[in-house]
């Protein structure tokens, strides 16, 4: 059985943690240095707390890539649910700057989620157009009141 991914994406199939230096169109590097600029001002000294953990401070998501023998560089990394990606991006303002500059959230459908804490990731190789289920403008977040059914519509 298949399983659900969410990732903030500046570009289809290009996180927003992208290196700008892996990038070799320029307006999209441009995007990309402007992401990680807004995660450096939202996020200063924060991105080893127990809410932003790395991929090796989530004790979960690490303890599974070890079992798994999973190299964390055969991997891409995003959220196992809506409420997940919340967590780690509770800031408002700053899914309104990322939406300002074209950052959606994609909605991968896998054959292996390797679950963390506090995101979980996907196989490399899965991450391709064909898998993607869904992109949404990163506004839907903004409304206040927004209702899970609608997500869940699309995610099913």
């Amino acid at each position: 059985m298949k399983e659900l991914l969410y990732r903030l994406e500046s570009s289809p199939q290009m996180g927003i943690y992208c290196y700008p230096s892996f990038v070799s169109n320029e307006s999209l590097k441009q995007k990309v240095m402007n992401c990680r600029h807004l995660m450096y001002n939202f996020f200063k000294g924060t991105l080893t707390s127990k809410e932003h953990p790395g991929p090796m401070t989530d004790s979960l998501l690490w303890g599974s890539m070890q079992a798994l023998n999973v190299n964390p560089d055969e991997l891409f990394y995003g959220f196992d649910s809506i409420n997940q990606f919340r967590a780690w991006f509770y800031s408002d303002d700053l899914l309104r700057e990322f939406d300002r500059i074209g950052v959606t959230l994609g909605c991968y459908n896998l054959e292996r989620v390797i679950h963390g804490n506090a995101q979980a990731c996907g196989m490399l190789y899965e991450l391709k157009e064909e898998n993607i289920k869904w992109r949404i403008s990163l506004n839907y977040f903004l409304i206040k009141g927004i209702p899970e059914t609608i997500i869940s519509r699309l995610s099913s």
